[in-house]
């Protein structure tokens, strides 16, 4: 979850690894711990509240609980009241990435409304999947991480016209530095990478070139 909000916020123009912007995410864990004025324009502007669990497991909670109460349900029900403290935690990582960047476009002169836009613009927001999406997310073939899909492919999509270099860093660079650096570090030249990589089946070749 957190390495997927690291790009997430790098394309928000709050990169968690830019110095000056390490007050905005301290700012935003104290809002969620305090739950004050700020974390409030945060919710009702829904910058937070619009998270997997927040959003995703309730909309498919509810969907199934339609029309009558059976035993796959309350299983359901079940499942929800023992998961539900992890998944808040699970929560609470989006949640200050988006609060982090919610504050720093308020700091730039954004109203509440705005910096929530901007937030869900590069965070995922699955309050607002489209039509196919919510009826594949109640489906067996789609449940339950269709949703997660397409708010990725949104995400990206967005990156690859708005900061195709930023997408590019996240994409390939890291990758291959990573693959490079990892590679030198246990005595393997680039001709034993090669060799590896043509020794992978035709349809993994495509995918790590």
């Amino acid at each position: 979850n957190i390495i997927a909000n690291v790009p997430f916020a790098d394309f928000a123009g709050n990169s968690v690894f830019d110095p000056r912007n390490w007050t905005y995410y301290k700012q935003g864990v104290r809002a969620l711990m305090q739950k004050g004025p700020l974390y409030k324009e945060m919710v009702r502007t829904r910058a937070i509240g619009n998270e997997y669990y927040g959003a995703e497991i309730k909309a498919m909670g509810s969907d199934l609980l339609r029309g009558g109460q059976s035993p796959f349900d309350a299983m359901v029900n079940t499942v929800e009241r023992l998961a539900g403290p992890a998944l808040k935690q699970y929560n609470a990582v989006d949640q200050v990435f988006k609060a982090a960047s919610f504050i720093k476009q308020k700091h730039l002169r954004m109203t509440g409304e705005q910096a929530s836009a901007h937030g869900n613009k590069w965070f995922q927001n699955y309050e607002e999947v489209g039509p196919a999406i919510k009826f594949l997310r109640r489906s067996p073939i789609g449940a339950p991480f269709v949703s997660f899909q397409a708010e990725m492919v949104r995400i990206y999509g967005n990156a690859m016209k708005e900061h195709p270099f930023k997408l590019a860093k996240w994409l390939i660079g890291i990758p291959a530095g990573i693959t490079a650096y990892s590679a030198a570090k246990n005595g393997v030249s680039m001709e034993d990478l090669v060799k590896m990589h043509k020794r992978l089946p035709r349809q993994l070749q495509q995918k790590y070139l």
